[in-house]
């Protein structure tokens, strides 16, 4: 149901004056401590948006190279299975054909560890990849793009018990999206 809605509101978002980009993704996550029951895949849907051109915030018809990005991601290993809500910024271009971007932000996360809830917040995350259309269409037009990119993210889990409280994990994330002028 969530990513049911965090399409909708990027749709929504689009469609109220902004440009940019949504995407599914997986690809395999891994601790930085080596723990290999901590290893598994991630899922997730995100967006990144930022105003059309010819607005308050641009000059001309350049897009403003700073955007919103927001995010839900899960990840499931053995021992832990986590659900965080991804929001920060991005500096990126339009895929015309490729183009890169980098996002920097924070998540917060309800976690499984071990068959025990807990969670975490204001945890620091970041991202840097590249995005390229697919099809032959102009550099204008709305289309599907490919994503891949590198995840950074620290995550702290208040509620651990007789574990490891905190986790650095690396990602590698591959998507499907639609771009949107």
């Amino acid at each position: 149901m969530r990513l049911a809605q965090g399409f909708l509101a990027g749709g929504a978002l689009a469609l109220a004056g902004c440009i940019g980009w949504t995407d599914a993704y997986s690809g395999p996550a891994y601790t930085t401590a080596g723990r290999e029951k901590r290893n598994g895949p991630t899922f997730g849907v995100e967006s990144i948006f930022s105003p059309r051109p010819h607005t308050a915030l641009n000059r001309g018809s350049q897009t403003f190279p700073v955007a919103i990005h927001n995010g839900f991601q899960l990840t499931l290993s053995p021992d832990l299975k986590t659900f965080s809500w991804l929001t920060g910024v991005a500096l990126w271009g339009h895929p015309e054909p490729v183009s890169g971007y980098a996002l920097a932000g924070t998540n917060l996360h309800v976690d499984l560890l071990n068959s025990r809830f807990s969670f975490g917040n204001f945890q620091p995350y970041g991202e840097v990849g590249v995005a390229g259309r697919l099809g032959n269409r102009g550099d204008d037009e709305d289309g599907l793009i490919v994503t891949l990119g590198m995840q950074f993210m620290f995550l702290y889990n208040y509620l651990a018990q007789n574990e490891p409280a905190s986790d650095g994990y690396i990602s590698i994330k591959f998507g499907l999206g639609w771009d949107v002028h």
